[in-house]
């Protein structure tokens, strides 16, 4: 049996690949002797099953839809799909304060690169309007983030997690301070000291917004990701693409005449 030679693009495609789940692999393998031993968390081994999942997105998506993604994208691509599992059973998102807001501002630009792509993939026409691209793009991009801070909502309404991150704030303008009398808004400024304690146990120097800041701030972020990589694209004219469609090979063997018909077109 032949085994066909791999190219020197190919290679590097399976080899980053391979790194990429082997490092997935030994998380699983890691957080599952912590678990054991009682001091690893459940959300740690399966963050690293998910991110064995993550890895394997590009392809099945490349597959599922007829496209390719170009190397240097494709590699970008699979690091984001681990930086999660970074974030949290490594405890990047603890230690490394800008963490999260790389993660988020990087995927506005993953996703709208893949939303830029759809209007060619439904047309099946890779010359297609650019700013209609850069519209989708956008839109699809904005619409992930939206829908990823449900995910994180619900995860902290019913799983009690903190993946909406909580602030200290110095100022709040509310009006549940005077709901008895009609509502009136009520301003305190420059809280420089507040000291809550709760159940007897947890002093918190502070007063705490339970993760709308963390929100918005993160689909703000994730915004600006999708709009500087729709500036840059209106800049590129949508030249240099990251996806390029693949030729319809069944089309083409329709479409290309047989030899029979080739030598009577040239006897005629």
């Amino acid at each position: 049996m032949r085994v066909k030679k791999m190219d020197k693009e190919t290679l590097v495609r399976v080899c980053a690949f391979a790194a990429f789940q082997a490092f997935n692999l030994f998380s699983v393998i890691y957080f599952t002797v912590k678990l054991i031993r009682g001091t690893g968390l459940v959300t740690q081994l399966l963050y690293s099953f998910a991110s064995v999942l993550f890895v394997c997105v590009p392809d099945i998506a490349q597959r599922l839809f007829k496209f390719r993604i170009a190397t240097p994208m494709y590699i970008f691509i699979l690091a984001y799909a681990v930086c999660p599992l970074l974030g949290h059973s490594y405890d990047f998102y603890y230690n490394v304060l800008w963490w999260d807001k790389l993660l988020h501002i990087t995927g506005g630009v993953v996703f709208a690169l893949f939303g830029a792509y759809l209007p060619k993939l439904i047309t099946k026409d890779e010359s297609c309007n650019m700013w209609i691209c850069i519209f989708f793009g956008v839109c699809f991009s904005v619409s992930v983030a939206v829908l990823w801070e449900f995910f994180e909502f619900a995860m902290d309404t019913f799983f009690h997690t903190d993946m909406q991150k909580d602030t200290l704030v110095s100022s709040v303008y509310s009006y549940k301070f005077n709901e008895a009398i009609g509502g009136k808004l009520s301003t305190i400024l420059n809280i420089e000291e507040v000291v809550t304690v709760v159940n007897g146990e947890y002093v918190i120097d502070g007063y705490i917004d339970l993760g709308r800041i963390d929100s918005m701030l993160d689909l703000l972020v994730e915004t600006l990701g999708a709009l500087v990589y729709a500036v840059a694209y209106a800049i590129d004219k949508g030249v240099h693409t990251s996806f390029h469609m693949l030729a319809d090979k069944k089309a083409e063997s329709v479409d290309k005449p047989s030899e029979a018909e080739e030598e009577a077109a040239v006897s005629e």
